[in-house]
C-alpha cells in the first residue's frame, strides 16, 4: 500500500523484500508485490525455469509514479495498479489483474481501456476457465 495521501507525479513505495513460500511461483510474487514476475527474476538473477527456493528472499523495486489526480480512481495498466484518490491525493493502491495489453485476434484477453465503473463485487467467485483458454 501507498504512503497515506501522495501527491500525483511522487514516486512512491521502495524496495521491499519477499521471502518466498512454499507454493510460491513467480507469477505469485509478482502478482502479491504488483511487479512484473519477470521483472523480479532478471533483478535477482533468476533463472526462471528453475523453481523458487522456499525461503529465498527476492529484492523488489516496488517504486511507482502516481498518477495524474482523477475524481475518484484509475487503474495505471503498466503498473498493474488500482489507485483511490481522496481529497486529490492517493489515498490507497491496489494491485490488479488484468488481461494482455496485446493479445491474439481468436481471443477475448486485451485488457479493456477507457471510463468504467464497478457495478458488483463477490467475495471469491467461482471461476469456469473460458474456450478460448482451454
Amino acid at each position: 500500500m501507498l504512503p497515506s495521501l501522495s501527491p500525483a507525479g511522487l514516486i512512491t513505495r521502495k524496495e521491499l523484500f519477499y521471502t518466498v513460500k512454499k507454493g510460491d511461483a513467480f507469477e505469485l510474487v509478482g502478482a502479491r508485490t504488483g511487479v512484473n514476475w519477470r521483472k523480479i527474476a532478471k533483478d535477482n538473477n533468476i533463472d526462471t525455469k528453475k523453481w523458487l527456493q522456499i525461503g529465498r528472499k527476492l529484492r523488489v523495486n516496488a517504486r511507482k509514479i502516481v498518477p495524474p489526480v482523477t475524481d475518484n480512481s484509475i487503474i495505471k495498466v503498466q503498473d498493474r495498479t488500482l489507485y483511490y484518490f481522496r481529497d486529490g491525493q492517493v489515498a490507497q493502491s491496489f494491485p490488479v489483474g488484468l488481461g494482455m495489453l496485446t493479445a491474439p485476434a481468436e481471443t477475448n484477453w486485451k485488457t479493456p481501456l477507457g471510463r468504467s465503473g464497478i457495478i458488483a463485487t463477490a467475495k471469491d467467485p467461482i471461476w469456469y476457465v473460458p474456450p478460448s483458454i482451454r
